[in-house]
């Protein structure tokens, strides 16, 4: 096993290794902004702007405030460095031709500045956020946290910050309660914005001939350098989502907000009569380990790194098809209170407008917070979002997406014959002998339990909480796990491949570079019980991974064929806006565009196309939820909070 650990020089200079990566390039902008968002109202502040390139005698820093002494916007339009640049301008005070190269420390918040300040975005980008998090993606407690100042810090990078900088000048730039006026203060964010420059730089000179050499060994299929641009390309399409929002329906959302207390005990009533977790109206965490005690869930439910059971929104939904696990989450909740007050409202065009963080998982899976991205918050959440009078919304998911994954994955023939056929579940119970082969529709009491086999299989369930989600007995769970082993063996004989591959390894990775990896030293055991991760989490993770590589794709080739980018991603589903038009035929051809870029970009990846399918929300309409207890739930704060469904 290489021990791929970075040893820090004692002394950084800005001296590029000759025959680099760098030196392809005439410029090298380094670029960070400071900005204020408050309930999604963007508003930049400042810029810092360092020029980088080794061809150039003396390195350049330039700082623009956009803001007068009232703290009023003032968008720039002058040019801080001196002539001689030729090609096209950003609109901005650099340039973005195809020898420029933008670097940046989480560059999908850089992104989302360009798309407010409306400047042409770069074509090339290195963001050091994405990178420093997939070289040590696995790692535990590398950092503090991934922000710019704890890893620097970690590295033994020199740095000037203040100790006030981290928390409360960062905050108030944030919050927008900078005294503009102040000269001192203007002067302090000045220090502040080109710091973050500065050491931003120094990172990037840390990480480029490490890298290079790198790029010269095995450890990159296409060359590390390449995979890293394609990263930055996917911050910075994402930071264009991220600007776009969802259209809200405000009046019901602001009614729903001064009704929260009466809708927060009528929420919390009902769970309670559910699962008798809330006595008192407080979450019982011994009543709810009882609940899956009685669930035969106990074994499988999602934990901590500690150990103890995990009550978040991501792994009570793993098993929110069962009833109580459902209303238990929707109450927690909606029992906090000022979670949902977080929800990014611009009201400048009465849009829901939030980061996704790229990358942000393990899997490489976005990650928006769950009390800022409403398709990512409690489904009875979702009708807020309502399609304008002008455009429908068209929302496009790869269907049965981790099933298809697997299946080619593992070129699991019977898996394969059950992914293309009408109804892979069905198809499943046909090929086990459990189902007549002349049997059609959903309804078929048995394809229930071979749904959800198929589905826990990827979580890694036994048998018993698959009994639970399934409402069946422990011994029909276990004969229909028993039949998706023995139908799809080369599935299974693929997994048991994955994990030995991990062990031999130490590291699982995607044909575009990003990986998971284990530190070195460590044995599985450590592993699995000191990171939270299982086996299961292990041999699934290629599947889940290889589905956000895919979305990474799509999102690519619609932005590269030009075609209009989704307003917000979700998982496996894409969500669009499509202005109505006059002529029919014109709107169901975007649509037929955008589903071509997505089926391809599966093509592309694991060679095989996947199969989706497209809904459209009409104009004026919300959009849908899928379990009836949120359709429930969303009437319930309709009555509540006197607004008409």
């Amino acid at each position: 096993m290489k021990d791929v650990s970075i040893k820090m020089p004692k002394q950084l200079e800005f001296q590029f290794m000759k025959s680099t990566f760098a030196e392809r390039w005439r410029n090298i902008w380094v670029v960070d902004f400071e900005y204020s968002n408050i309930g999604g109202s963007l508003v930049p502040s400042s810029v810092a702007i360092k020029n980088i390139s080794p061809h150039l005698k003396e390195q350049q820093t330039k700082f623009t405030c956009f803001r007068d002494k009232n703290g009023k916007f003032i968008k720039p339009t002058e040019n801080p460095f001196e002539d001689g640049y030729e090609g096209k301008h950003s609109g901005g005070p650099f340039y973005v031709n195809s020898l420029d190269l933008f670097v940046g420390y989480t560059w999908e918040a850089e992104s989302t500045v360009f798309e407010e300040l409306g400047w042409d975005h770069p074509m090339h980008i290195i963001d050091m956020y994405v990178e420093i998090k997939n070289f040590w993606n696995g790692y535990s407690n590398k950092f503090k946290s991934h922000s710019l100042r704890d890893v620097v810090d970690h590295l033994g990078i020199e740095h000037n910050y203040l100790p006030e900088d981290k928390s409360n000048l960062r905050q108030r730039l944030g919050n927008d309660t900078i005294d503009w006026s102040s000269t001192e203060e203007r002067k302090n964010v000045e220090r502040y914005n080109i710091e973050d420059v500065e050491v931003t730089a120094k990172l990037f000179q840390y990480w480029q001939p490490i890298m290079t050499n790198f790029d010269r060994s095995e450890q990159f299929e296409t060359g590390y350098w390449e995979q890293a641009l394609s990263r930055g390309l996917d911050a910075d399409i994402v930071g264009q989502i991220d600007r776009k929002g969802y259209p809200i329906d405000v009046a019901a959302w602001d009614a729903t907000m001064r009704a929260l207390p009466d809708i927060k005990q009528a929420v919390i009533e009902k769970a309670h009569a559910s699962s008798n977790c809330f006595p008192g109206g407080a979450f019982s965490n011994e009543r709810f380990r009882a609940l899956l005690e009685d669930k035969n869930l106990i074994s499988y439910f999602p934990r901590t790194v500690s150990g103890k059971i995990k009550t978040d929104q991501e792994a009570l939904r793993t098993y929110e098809d069962i009833e109580e696990i459902k209303l238990i989450k929707e109450a927690l909740y909606i029992k906090n209170a000022t979670k949902l007050n977080d929800l990014p409202i611009d009201r400048r065009d009465n849009r829901a407008k939030t980061n996704f963080w790229i990358f942000g998982a393990k899997t490489g899976r976005a990650t928006p917070s769950t009390s800022k991205h409403i398709l990512n918050m409690a489904g009875c959440f979702r009708p807020f979002v309502r399609a304008t009078d002008e455009a429908s919304l068209v929302t496009i998911d790869y269907e049965q997406q981790e099933f298809g994954i697997a299946a080619k994955l593992s070129e699991d023939p019977e898996m394969l014959k059950a992914y293309w056929s009408k109804d892979p579940y069905l198809t499943l119970g046909k090929q086990a002998g459990v189902i007549p082969q002349d049997a059609e529709g959903k309804d078929h009491p048995k394809r229930a339990v071979f749904k959800t086999v198929c589905l826990m299989t990827q979580y890694g369930a036994g048998a018993a909480s698959m009994a639970s989600n399934m409402k069946g007995s422990i011994e029909e769970a276990e004969m229909a796990l028993q039949h998706h082993q023995r139908v799809f063996h080369i599935f299974w004989q693929n997994q048991e491949k994955v994990m030995d591959k991990f062990l031999m390894d130490s590291r699982l990775i995607l044909s575009d570079g990003f990986n998971l990896k284990i530190e070195p030293g460590s044995t599985f055991r450590e592993f699995g019980n000191h990171r939270g991760y299982s086996e299961n989490t292990l041999r699934n993770w290629p599947i889940q991974s290889s589905g956000c590589q895919i979305m990474r794709k799509a999102l690519q080739r619609l932005y590269r064929r030009e075609c209009s980018l989704p307003i917000g991603i979700m998982h496996d589903e894409f969500i669009f806006e499509n202005i109505m038009v006059i002529d029919e035929d014109f709107h169901q051809h975007q649509i037929d565009k955008w589903t071509t870029e997505i089926v391809e970009a599966a093509n592309d990846i694991i060679g095989m196309p996947l199969k989706t399918e497209a809904k459209v929300i009409k104009p004026g309409e919300r959009f849908p939820v899928k379990h009836e207890k949120d359709k429930e739930l969303f009437k319930l704060f309709a009555e509540i909070a006197g607004f008409n469904v």
